[in-house]
């Protein structure tokens, strides 16, 4: 007969009849409990050492796992996913042996391993999203501001313990697999299909980790981990934020080759200095460790096995020493270079090795790369073709010269360009509209809607202001295009900053912005509000910090002087633009 864990006790106290409900749906922590479901319940009563907690402790730990237990009961009733795998969590080496699906994905930084469900391709075909069961310990404030559920943070000022914490977060869990449910990935590569064996079945993931996602506004949600280590995570963005993730983990590998090629280097210098003078080195070991602990430092927090496998042999060897078995069964430390230098050549090959993969991955990311900008490309050409047209060709549009009746065949025309232009504006499966030029073209197509009004009811002069209107979206949008190039050009990436080119660039979004009307009969005059409210401030923010980068003369600080420029960009929402340039009377 099994005997039951004494934190059980414990748990039923919080949960009371709850506890018994859980154990039949979740059937490791029934007896006899699985090995991590021990690990679970050991740690509810004592520490690592095995040290048992006092009352209050123990009881603060049953609480904190109660109001786990109760969120995640609430998931599993009823959930058909879950059952067909047998009311039980899949083993840590079940699920990463099963399929990188979006389900796999998001379990990783939503789910803790005891309710991770292993899905297959053809399972995950017949489940939704929302099926994950999402544990509240998971969950952080950061998480629910990128998922746009920021009204489930935690609330400023009022002291929470962690129980009180988690049940707060647990609040926020039908909302989370509400949002889950409405993501839909971003197709990166059409001519590869999720199966595809170039892409080992994990398009649209790429080298990192990074999988890109749309939600019902058009927002980007990518999921990433951080330098291919650990934990994923969750961060919100734009179509130019997606674009930009990419090339940061581009150059982080990099970075990566360069530390590599330094290690290599650095050990093949000890190896040498080791086997010309041996008694030089021993005499002054700290010198070499020194630059063997440079070599360790770089290699700390690693998961990738070959450089896992190149620290492991610069540890064992950082006192030269190896054991050395006595007659009498005793085991002794002894000096024995030689078997660690004939170890330092493999390090060479690991390198070699990490270094291929990376090559394999920088392939997949300059081809998500490529992708990526066909896609804004895509996304920017309507309003961009809209705008070229009507600065080019305003003096045919009979529209715009409500002095000027109209039959009802020019009537008829305006009305199907109106209609093509509204078309060019919709998000589609096969060309959905991230942000912010999903914001762009729905108002657009608010304006147009409202142009075709005032021209049925032949109110000419209005439906003029209307189309407009639609102008003035299609211009903010291409100044918001410029000023993307801007930093991408100089503000993205580190490095030394062209300042004068950096000035004439500005200038010339200066004077873009600076056109106030289409042409002199056609004003704009609402467009001053907009670059009022909107650009002004950062163009003319962005001409102060150059001028004042110019005559720093250290180079060094300039690098604060970029920051800065970043910053201005980041606190401005370039969706808001619209909504003030427009609804200015």
């Amino acid at each position: 007969m099994s005997v039951e864990h004494p934190a059980l006790s414990l748990l039923e106290q919080e949960l009371g009849s709850e506890l018994s409900e859980f154990q039949e749906l979740h059937r490791e922590f029934s007896a006899p409990f699985s090995k991590r479901v021990n690990v679970i319940l050991d740690s509810l009563i004592q520490d690592e050492d095995g040290d048992e907690y006092g009352v209050r402790k123990t009881k603060n730990m049953a609480a904190k796992f109660a109001a786990r237990i109760r969120a995640i009961l609430e998931q599993i009733r009823d959930n058909d996913q879950w059952a067909m795998g047998g009311r039980k969590g899949a083993t840590e080496e079940g699920f990463q042996r099963s399929a990188r699906t979006d389900f796999k994905t998001f379990q990783e930084f939503l789910s803790s391993p005891i309710v991770r469900v292993a899905y297959s391709r053809a399972r995950a075909e017949r489940a939704s999203l929302d099926d994950i069961i999402v544990d509240p310990a998971c969950i952080s404030d950061r998480l629910l501001e990128n998922l746009g559920l920021a009204q489930f943070k935690l609330p400023k000022g009022e002291k929470l313990n962690a129980a009180q914490r988690l049940a707060h977060h647990a609040q926020a869990v039908p909302s989370v697999k509400a949002k889950l449910g409405e993501l839909t990935p971003l197709k990166l590569n059409s001519d590869l299909s999720v199966d595809h064996p170039r892409r080992g079945a994990r398009k649209p993931a790429i080298g990192s980790g990074l999988r890109l996602y749309y939600d019902a506004d058009g927002n980007v949600l990518g999921t990433q981990s951080p330098n291919g280590k650990g934990k994923k995570i969750l961060y919100f963005t734009d179509a130019h934020g997606a674009h930009r993730r990419i090339d940061h983990i581009r150059d982080s590998y990099d970075e990566e080759i360069q530390t590599l090629q330094h290690i290599k280097a650095t050990m093949a210098d000890v190896s040498q200095r080791v086997g010309a003078d041996w008694d030089s080195v021993k005499a002054d070991m700290q010198a070499v460790q020194g630059k063997m602990m440079t070599c360790i430092d770089n290699l700390r927090h690693v998961s990738n096995e070959h450089k896992r496998q190149m620290k492991r042999i610069i540890v064992d060897a950082f006192g030269f020493q190896m054991d050395h078995k006595l007659r009498n069964g005793e085991v002794q430390k002894r000096y024995n270079p030689g078997a660690h230098r004939a170890r330092f050549t493999k390090i060479p090959k690991f390198v070699d090795a990490r270094i291929m993969e990376i090559a394999s991955i920088r392939t997949y990311l300059e081809e998500d790369q490529v992708c990526v900008k066909k896609h804004i490309a895509d996304m920017q050409a309507p309003l961009g073709s809209f705008l070229t047209t009507v600065e080019q060709l305003h003096e045919r549009f009979s529209l715009l010269d409500q002095d000027k009746p109209l039959s009802s065949g020019e009537r008829a025309k305006i009305m199907r360009n109106l209609d093509s232009l509204k078309d060019q504006c919709q998000s589609t499966e096969e060309r959905p509209l991230l942000q912010p030029y999903r914001t762009y073209a729905e108002e657009v197509t608010h304006h147009i809607n409202r142009t075709k009004d005032f021209l049925q009811a032949d109110e000419r002069e209005k439906a003029k202001a209307e189309f407009v209107n639609a102008y003035i979206v299609a211009r903010i949008q291409d100044v918001y295009i410029w000023l993307q190039k801007f930093y991408d050009d100089y503000l993205a990436k580190e490095g030394s900053l062209d300042l004068d080119q950096m000035l004439l660039d500005l200038a010339e979004i200066n004077k873009r912005t600076n056109a106030k009307e289409v042409a002199p009969e056609v004003a704009t005059s609402r467009y001053n509000h907009f670059w009022g409210e909107g650009f002004y401030h950062l163009v003319n923010g962005l001409f102060k910090e150059i001028n004042n980068a110019r005559k720093e003369e250290d180079p060094k600080k300039r690098y604060d002087y970029r920051e800065a420029m970043r910053e201005r960009f980041n606190r401005i929402d370039f969706r808001e633009i619209v909504d003030c340039s427009v609804s200015a009377a």
